[in-house]
């Protein structure tokens, strides 16, 4: 018998560049590449109009903030839960200027 932890282990498979079609409608994706311990995907859920990111490498992530600075978020949640929901876009703005230096 699998329980019901195995069978969402068995469910799981690697994720690629480019969202899952199932969850096109929803969620939009990209990958800050060349992060220390595996590559981060940043998302953005259309509906509630939030992000979720983590950032490690400046260098690497450039293209990547810039595409994500084109989402018209509102929302952030950060790492693991911090949330930003006031000039949550402005604040992430700020953040990836770091990126252009």
């Amino acid at each position: 018998m699998v329980t019901p932890r195995r069978w969402v282990i068995a469910m799981m498979r690697e994720l690629t560049p480019e969202v899952e079609l199932e969850w096109r409608a929803d969620l939009e994706q990209v990958f800050f590449a060349r992060i220390q311990l595996g590559n981060e995907a940043v998302w953005f859920h259309k509906t509630s109009r939030t992000i979720r990111l983590l950032v490690k490498d400046r260098q690497a992530a450039r293209a990547s903030a810039h595409k994500i600075l084109e989402w018209p978020f509102e929302r952030v949640v950060v790492a693991h839960d911090t949330i930003v929901e006031q000039d949550a876009h402005e604040a992430v703005e700020k953040a990836f200027a770091y990126f252009d230096k």
